[in-house]
């Protein structure tokens, strides 16, 4: 391409879909643009079509930083995400061409800070920028007035854009609290609303199959302890046709949206990442039904657990040979009691208050006060309260079944879908008048669709068979707890301290004249049957 002082580029954007009811659409720009070229008599190099919205394009890694340098044009003013603009600047730098039509002003730009970099770098480049929308002002005689409309121009785009920003947080704000799911894609365990319009807005609502993954992922976090990576590992070898990954479990445990409330805006896009102040984050005002996928006590037990691991930052939390740590108070001063191993045989809990002789005021050898607590729970579990265990157990049961046979009722229903797709490849193989490397491809999805179907049976075989993991009876579960009363003290350590977590809030003590005083509060008793 010849060095001609008449090489025009033209710069097309269009970033929402409003502004094609407002004169702003793709055709509608181009067609002002070749019009104006063709009157100046200018030849067309390029058109350059930034069809996405700033903040939805992802960044493109840029290979020659020399603009960058020279002219300062950089990251701090967001251009990453105009990769089409960007590649403009970069043939600007080599001179490739003299004029720029742009439709308006607040198509290059509706940052005013933006337009001031942009201006001065096309300056230095010796670009003329053309806007050619009719009543757009090109170029006035004074050059000082040409300057001050430039910037009370670029300001009032600025100023519009944020208008617009705010109106549309405003509206995404009254939905949120109505109970709509109103930006991005769903959290996984939901599905898409048939009677929404738009898969990305709209109420939510719990897709049976991932529901119930969704469940599991929060009993292996609270029940079992699990960090996030061998939850993955887990789900992988059970689910097949799901890759899961360390990061996604985070996601999923650390999402409120599963209690059924709406939870968004706690972090921000992509021009400002991080997590918002709590101020910020927008709640739905009440629980919705179809959206909750895990009772309120399991997210208060998986936040409570979060914030015990990043205090506690250890690894071998559940594998101290001190069952009762951080659990004990001090009956006398309230303060929590602390682990002292003076070795294999003396091993004590002690008050770190002196008392006037400036000895702590309870040293209590840690198996004598570990078999006290023990026996405590013991008599607890094989009191008469076995009723309520069992009710409260067999309400869970009756609703996990529940779920269960719904989800195995969605996954068939994938199934008999998939089925469908495959008799479809198998016509389609079989025609003669479809090319064979065309069949070699539908061959390739024909496997695919296999294997997925063959993953779903597998998941569907284990749905079936959680039935055999509950008690059917009272009287089998009764048997259950006289063995756990019969066998809790020889039970691995981990199993004890773990056990102990699960239920027991703190432990008050008191030693009198040698005697142990207990005082055992139990956390709120939410009984889930295992996996």
């Amino acid at each position: 391409m010849g060095k001609s002082d008449n090489n025009a580029i033209i710069y097309l954007r269009v970033s929402t879909d409003e502004q094609d009811k407002e004169g702003y659409s793709k055709s509608i720009q181009e067609k002002s643009a070749l019009s104006y070229i063709e009157e100046k008599g200018y030849s067309l190099l390029a058109t350059y079509d930034e069809t996405k919205s700033a903040s939805k394009v992802t960044p493109r890694k840029r290979k020659n930083e020399a603009y960058k340098i020279e002219y300062d044009v950089d990251e701090s003013l967001k251009l990453q995400h105009r990769p089409k603009l960007l590649e403009i600047l970069e043939r600007a730098r080599k001179k490739e061409f003299q004029h720029l039509i742009v439709y308006t002003r607040d198509r290059l730009t509706r940052d005013s800070q933006q337009y001031l970099a942009l201006n001065a770098f096309f300056v230095n480049a010796g670009i003329k920028v053309h806007y050619c929308r009719s009543g757009e002002f090109d170029k006035l005689q004074d050059k000082k007035l040409n300057r001050i409309l430039e910037i009370l121009l670029s300001s009032y785009s600025e100023l519009e854009a944020e208008l617009i920003s705010t109106r549309v947080k405003a509206g995404m704000h009254t939905s949120v609290k109505d109970g709509t799911w109103v930006s991005g894609s769903r959290p996984f365990g939901y599905k898409d609303d048939g009677d929404s319009d738009d898969a990305k807005h709209g109420p939510l609502k719990a897709e049976p199959a991932q529901k119930m993954i969704v469940q599991e992922i929060f009993r292996y976090y609270n029940i079992y302890g699990y960090g996030f990576g061998k939850i993955a590992n887990l789900l992988n070898e059970k689910y097949k046709a799901d890759k899961w990954h360390k990061s996604y479990i985070e996601r999923i445990i650390k999402n409120e949206t599963y209690t059924g409330k709406i939870v968004w805006n706690r972090y921000g896009g992509r021009r400002n990442p991080g997590k918002h102040d709590d101020d910020d984050i927008i709640k739905s005002n009440d629980t919705l039904e179809a959206a909750a996928i895990i009772d309120r006590s399991d997210w208060k037990e998986s936040v409570h657990l979060r914030k015990l691991k990043k205090e506690v930052h250890d690894p071998y939390y559940y594998n101290t040979p001190f069952i009762l740590k951080d659990k004990l108070i001090c009956g006398i001063c309230g303060n929590s009691l602390k682990c002292k191993n003076h070795g294999y045989d003396n091993r004590v809990y002690r008050c770190p208050t002196l008392n006037s002789s400036k000895r702590s005021e309870h040293i209590i050898p840690k198996d004598l006060l570990e078999a006290e607590v023990i026996f405590s729970l013991k008599s607890i579990f094989y009191s008469g309260s076995i009723d309520l265990f069992w009710n409260l157990y067999h309400a869970k049961c009756l609703k996990r079944k529940s779920d269960c046979k719904n989800a195995i009722d969605s996954l068939n229903h994938k199934i008999l879908q998939l089925e469908t797709n495959l008799l479809e490849l198998e016509k389609a193989c079989k025609n003669d008048d479809i090319p064979s490397i065309i069949k070699t491809r539908l061959k390739e999805e024909y496997s695919l669709y296999s294997k997925k179907i063959r993953s779903i049976r597998e998941e569907m075989r284990l749905r079936s068979l959680e039935n055999d993991l509950y008690y059917q009876n009272k009287a089998n579960f009764r048997m259950a707890f006289q063995y756990l009363h019969e066998n809790l003290s020889i039970l691995p350590i981990e199993n004890q301290r773990m056990l102990i977590d699960i239920l027991v809030e703190k432990v008050y003590v008191n030693l009198n004249k040698g005697k142990l005083d207990l005082r055992i509060i139990l956390k709120t008793p939410t009984i889930i049957p295992s996996s």
